[in-house]
């Protein structure tokens, strides 16, 4: 599969992970990148959130919960806070790139982007190859709302961690954390009805 990014995925229950790199891509990989991407699909994002998850039943376990997932890997990249400048400009990158996705996805599918125009866009404000721009709208022509799942995902966290914290004075956001992955994995209209249930505000966007 010829994609830029590395990526993680959980191929089976009671197993480990499987990291799926391109070998063609490796040149592209910048060592201060790793940082952040391992926070998103190593841990604690995706490897961590799923093999947590590894004793729930093959029901849930083997549905696709696009923005709890996302919305986790995408919130836990904020945990880097070193010195180095150049990891933190990839974490800059990567929220620029994603930032990116989010027009494309609603441009494609509520604003109607020709393929051309939409190319231009990714064109002019990204740092991306003619191949890897490809891969990405035919991504976003295929998958419609998925770069959406990240940002709403990532805000229902913020959300609830904000009122959690409020409502808790002597708990901190690990406290929060376990909550969020206690409940867990499930569509995000689930997880807001059962943060109702403990007494929180619905989140509205």
């Amino acid at each position: 599969e010829s994609i830029l990014s590395p990526y993680y995925i959980q191929l089976f229950k009671n197993s480990k992970g499987t990291m799926n790199i391109n070998k063609n891509t490796l040149n592209h990989l910048n060592i201060n990148e790793l940082y952040v991407l391992s926070l998103h699909e190593g841990n604690p994002g995706h490897n961590y959130e799923q093999i947590l998850h590894n004793d729930k039943s093959d029901y849930i376990l083997y549905n696709n919960y696009t923005c709890y997932s996302e919305g986790w890997a995408f919130y836990v990249e904020e945990f880097y806070h070193g010195d180095n400048l150049y990891n933190k400009l990839f974490q800059c990158i990567y929220e620029l790139h994603r930032l990116l996705r989010l027009y494309i996805d609603i441009g494609i599918h509520y604003d109607k982007w020709s393929y051309e125009y939409t190319y231009n866009f990714m064109k002019k404000f990204s740092f991306m190859d003619d191949k890897s721009i490809k891969n990405e709208i035919l991504r976003y022509i295929s998958d419609p709302g998925q770069a959406l799942s990240y940002y709403i995902g990532r805000d229902i966290i913020y959300h609830y961690k904000e009122a959690f914290l409020k409502k808790n004075k002597g708990a901190n956001v690990k406290d929060f954390h376990q909550l969020f992955l206690d409940i867990g994995p499930c569509p995000m209209d689930i997880l807001i009805d059962e943060m109702f249930k403990l007494g929180y505000t619905r989140y509205k966007p």
